[in-house]
């Protein structure tokens, strides 16, 4: 194990420069082209195999020879940015004015790029098949559902996500079987109200202070 963390440690200045390459060119949901031709001329310099998705996004797989075995994993990265000017005074910001990587998936890309090259030098290390995917519009809630229809999901035992966060020190990984984070979705209510003067509110009905009459039951 010592012997593989040196050789990761070792590519950490070309994974630092491609994570903020990818900083500096921060791209929109589903207008990822520059950022999925990036990932994939590092793929074609690895020698990884890989396919495109549409609009955007790419998919590859890597088979294990530790043993024989079906088991399919799935390792996934989000893609896109957000529509928000950057202004953090790093000396590598985004040349994309009024789109920046606010959320990390610059940093999520970059560690599933480097874990699909370790794998892709030591397919001794794991049995089976890992499948990786560089998912588009995480952010607007479309891109998962796009790679789902593209097939993404098919043979796949268990899916692995991850994302960075600030609040955990360096070094730290925090995780558990099942939903972890957020989803990002939406929900839509329509509520009724009754218009009465100001003066006499008790003939009314103010759609503002609204409360379900019973806990939802996502709550």
């Amino acid at each position: 194990m010592n012997r593989y963390r040196e050789q990761i440690h070792e590519c950490m200045d070309e994974l630092v420069a491609f994570r903020r390459e990818l900083h500096r060119h921060p791209e929109p949901s589903l207008k990822e082209f520059e950022t999925t031709d990036r990932i994939c001329r590092e793929l074609d310099r690895a020698g990884i195999a890989y396919r495109r998705m549409e609009p955007t996004g790419v998919v590859g797989e890597l088979k294990g020879t530790r043993a024989a075995s079906d088991h399919m994993v799935l390792l996934r990265s989000d893609m896109d940015a957000l529509e928000i000017l950057e202004q953090t005074g790093l000396d590598f910001p985004s040349e994309n004015p009024g789109v920046m990587h606010a959320c990390g998936h610059d940093t999520h890309m970059t560690n599933l790029l480097g874990a699909v090259k370790f794998l892709h030098a030591h397919p001794e290390e794991f049995a089976g098949t890992v499948r990786f995917v560089f998912q588009p519009a995480e952010e607007i809630g479309a891109g998962a559902r796009l790679m789902i229809q593209q097939g993404v999901m098919e043979g796949v035992d268990r899916a692995v996500g991850m994302h960075i966060t600030p609040i955990l020190p360096l070094g730290q990984v925090s995780a558990m079987p099942g939903e972890c984070w957020a989803a990002c979705d939406r929900i839509k209510i329509t509520v009724h109200g009754k218009a009465a003067h100001g003066a006499m509110p008790q003939n009314g009905h103010d759609a503002l202070v609204a409360r379900p009459i019973r806990t939802p039951r996502w709550c």
